[in-house]
This record gives C-alpha cells, structure tokens and sequence, in this order.
C-alpha cells in the first residue's frame, strides 16, 4: 500500500481514541485519555521504579 503525499492525511478520531485506549490499558494509566488545550491526548501512567 503507498501512503498519500505529504499533507494529505486525514484525521480518524475513532482509531487514535482506540490506539490511545489500548496504549492506557497496557501500561496501566492512572486516568483515561484526557485532551489538552492544543488538541493532543495525555495519559498518566504510574512510574515504576525497579
């Protein structure tokens, strides 16, 4: 499959909503996906110290 050219991406909210689900889910996030002032998603993850 070839990508489209530069700048032609789209947005799919629903897939990255999934990615960033599944990503909080595997590393144990202390919240769920929160959206910031500039329109990116945080997850707080716990520090674990070995």
């Amino acid at each position: 499959m070839r990508l489209s050219p530069e700048g032609t991406a789209e947005w799919d909210e629903e897939l990255t909503s999934r990615v960033i689900g599944h990503l909080a889910s595997r590393m144990n996030a202390l919240t769920t996906a929160l959206p910031t002032t500039d329109d990116h998603l945080t997850i707080t993850v716990p520090l674990v110290l070995t």
